[in-house]
C-alpha cells in the first residue's frame, strides 16, 4: 500500500501532467509552426526568442489555470456525474483547435453530432453500466495525463528557438560607382498572389488599374501561363533556378535545402546556380528585396545589395517584431474571447494581422524605391507581398485599413499604385530606354485556401471568384524601347522567364520554345487592346 504522501503525490503529478498536456495541445496552433514544421524559421528575418519564451509563458499559464479549475470542481457535489460533460469537452475543444491538422473537415455541426451523441452514451452508462462507465473515465484521465509529455517536448523544442538565431537580414558589399549612368539593366517585378483573370483576363467593371494597363501597353502579356506551384516557398526558388522544385526545408543552420524534379534527394538551394548567380557571375551588379524567403541566405554570395523582411511571417497573433508581453498576452486574450465573444476575437485577430501585412509591405516598398532610385544595381530583383491577403488597403477610400472587409480587388488596386510608383522611379532613370521589366505573380490567387480562412475572405472575393480558382498568374514583359502591346496566347510554363532573362543577360543557349514565344510576341496586337 502506498502510502499517504506518495499517494498525494502521484494525484499531484497526474494532475498537473494533464493541465500541462491540455494546454499544450489546446495551444498548439499558437506554436505548430514552431514545433511541428519549423517552417517559422524560413520566413523570419529576426530571432525567435521573445516568441518561443512568450509560447512556453503561455502553455504554462493556461497550464495552471486549468489545475486551478479542477481543483475547484473536484469539490463540486456534483464532480462524479459532471465528469461527462468534462470528458466529451475535452476532446472536441482540442479537436477543434487543431482541426488543420485533421484530413477531414471538422465542421460544427459534426462536432455537434459527436458531442451529443458521447453525452447520451456516457450517461447511460453512468446510470445502467457504471464499472464501464468509471472505466471511460479512467481511461481519459490516462489518456490526458499522458499528453503531459507532449508538454514537455513542446516546451523542450520552443527553449531550443531560444537559442536560433537566423541568416543574414541585409548583405551589402561596398563597390565604387558606376562610371556611366548607361548600360542594359533588368527589373523582375514579382506580386505575391497576383492572378491573370482577376487582372486583365475577367476584370470587375469597378476595379481600376490605370498603371497595369499603362504598362501592358509597352509590354507582351501571357495569357496562358503554366505555373511553377502554388506556395510562395516552392515557386520563387523554382523560378531562381528554372527547374520544377517539389519540396523545402530550411535547416537549423539557416541553409534552404530543396528537392527538384531531376533530384529527388535533399540538396543545397545553389544560389551560384540561380538567374541571380549567372547575372553576378557574368558581371552583372544585383540587388534583391523580398518578403517571405530568406534570400540573402539563399543568395549571399550572389548579390552586392539584400534585404528582406518577414513582419508577418507568422500565421497568428504572435510576431517576433512584437514585444514578450504582446506575444504573451494577445493570443490568450484572443483565445479567452474565442468563447465569450467570438466576432471581438475574430476582430482583434484580424487587426494584428492587417497591421503586421501592413508593416511588410510598407517597408519592402520603401526599400524597393531606394534601390530602383539610388543603387547602381544592372539586375534588381524585387518581391513585394502584394496583393497577397489579407487586404490592407481600400480602393474606395484609397487608404489603408486596419480591420478586415477589404478584398481581393482592394489589393489588387493597391499593387497598380505600387506599380505606378515603380516605374515612376524607373523611366527617371537615365538607363530606362535600355531597360527590361518582368511583372508576374509567383502564383495566382489560391480561393479555396482563402475562402476556408474566415479571416481573409469577404463577400466581394466570393462574387468575384465564384468560389472557383484559375491557376493562371499574370506575366507582363516589357524589352528596352518597346512601345506596343504583344500577346503570348500559348502556353507558357512560369519557369521558362528564368531563360527569358538569361536571353537577357546575352546568353545564346536558349530553348527554342522560349525562341517560339519571343517570335509571337513579336506580333503586336492593336494598341490598347487589353485581352
Amino acid at each position: 500500500m502506498l502510502s499517504e504522501p506518495t499517494k498525494n503525490g502521484s494525484a499531484f503529478l497526474k494532475r498537473a501532467s494533464q493541465a500541462a498536456g491540455f494546454s499544450a495541445l489546446l495551444l498548439l496552433p499558437d506554436f505548430s509552426e514552431l514545433t511541428t514544421s519549423g517552417i517559422a524559421r524560413l520566413h523570419t528575418a529576426v530571432p525567435l526568442t521573445g516568441v518561443a519564451w512568450a509560447n512556453i509563458f503561455d502553455i504554462t499559464i493556461v497550464a495552471l489555470f486549468t489545475a486551478l479549475v479542477f481543483a475547484v470542481l473536484r469539490r463540486a457535489p456534483f464532480w462524479r456525474a459532471g465528469k461527462i460533460l468534462v470528458v466529451v469537452a475535452i476532446p472536441l475543444l482540442l479537436l477543434r483547435r487543431n482541426a488543420f491538422l485533421l484530413p477531414f473537415d471538422f465542421g460544427t455541426r459534426l462536432q455537434i453530432e459527436i458531442g451529443a451523441a458521447a453525452v447520451v452514451l456516457l450517461f447511460v452508462l453512468y446510470f445502467m453500466m457504471p464499472r464501464a462507465y468509471d472505466a471511460i473515465i479512467q481511461l481519459g484521465s490516462a489518456v490526458l495525463a499522458g499528453l503531459g509529455v507532449f508538454a514537455v517536448i513542446s516546451c523542450a523544442q520552443l527553449l531550443r528557438y531560444t537559442f536560433w538565431q537566423p541568416g543574414p537580414q541585409e548583405v551589402r558589399t561596398n563597390l565604387p560607382a558606376r562610371m556611366n549612368a548607361h548600360g542594359p539593366r533588368i527589373v523582375w517585378i514579382v506580386f505575391d498572389e497576383l492572378a491573370y483573370l482577376q487582372t486583365f483576363g475577367k476584370r470587375p467593371a469597378d476595379l481600376n488599374l490605370p498603371n497595369f494597363d499603362s504598362f501592358r501597353d509597352t509590354s507582351t502579356l501571357y495569357t496562358d501561363v503554366l505555373p511553377a506551384g502554388t506556395k510562395t516557398a516552392i515557386a520563387l526558388p523554382a523560378l531562381l533556378l528554372g527547374k520544377q522544385v517539389t519540396h523545402v526545408e530550411y535547416t537549423w543552420s539557416n541553409r534552404l535545402i530543396v528537392k527538384t524534379v531531376d533530384n529527388s534527394a535533399w540538396h543545397r538551394f545553389d544560389g551560384a546556380q540561380s538567374i541571380l548567380g549567372n547575372a553576378h557571375r557574368d558581371g552583372w551588379r544585383t540587388a534583391v528585396v523580398g518578403w517571405f524567403n530568406p534570400y540573402c541566405s539563399m543568395l549571399k554570395n550572389e548579390v552586392n545589395a539584400c534585404y528582406w523582411v518577414g513582419w508577418d511571417g507568422m500565421e497568428g497573433p504572435m510576431s517576433p517584431y512584437a514585444s514578450l508581453a504582446t506575444n504573451t498576452f494577445l493570443p490568450l486574450k484572443v483565445l479567452a474571447e474565442k468563447f465569450i465573444v467570438p466576432g471581438k476575437s475574430k476582430r482583434d485577430t484580424d487587426a494584428f494581422l492587417i497591421a503586421s501585412h501592413r508593416a511588410s509591405f510598407e517597408d519592402l516598398k520603401a526599400r524597393s524605391l531606394a534601390t530602383l532610385e539610388y543603387s547602381d544595381a544592372d539586375f534588381i530583383f524585387l518581391h513585394l507581398p502584394i496583393p497577397h491577403p489579407p487586404a490592407i488597403y481600400s480602393r474606395h477610400t484609397g487608404k489603408f485599413v486596419d480591420s478586415s472587409g477589404a478584398s481581393y480587388l482592394d489589393s489588387l488596386a493597391l499593387a497598380d499604385r505600387t506599380l505606378g510608383e515603380l516605374m515612376a522611379a524607373m523611366e527617371a532613370s537615365p538607363r530606362w530606354p535600355e531597360t527590361t521589366v518582368i511583372v508576374n505573380g509567383d502564383h495566382s490567387w489560391r480561393v479555396s485556401l482563402w475562402r476556408d480562412n474566415l479571416h481573409e475572405w469577404v463577400p466581394e472575393d466570393q462574387q468575384v471568384s465564384h468560389g472557383v480558382f484559375d491557376p493562371r498568374p499574370l506575366v507582363l514583359v516589357h524589352a528596352p524601347a518597346q512601345s506596343s502591346p504583344a500577346t503570348v496566347a500559348t502556353p507558357f510554363p512560369l519557369l521558362q522567364l528564368h531563360d527569358l532573362m538569361e536571353r537577357q543577360l546575352g546568353k545564346e543557349d536558349i530553348p527554342d520554345a522560349v525562341r517560339a514565344v519571343e517570335t509571337e510576341a513579336s506580333h503586336p496586337v492593336v494598341t490598347g487592346a487589353h485581352p
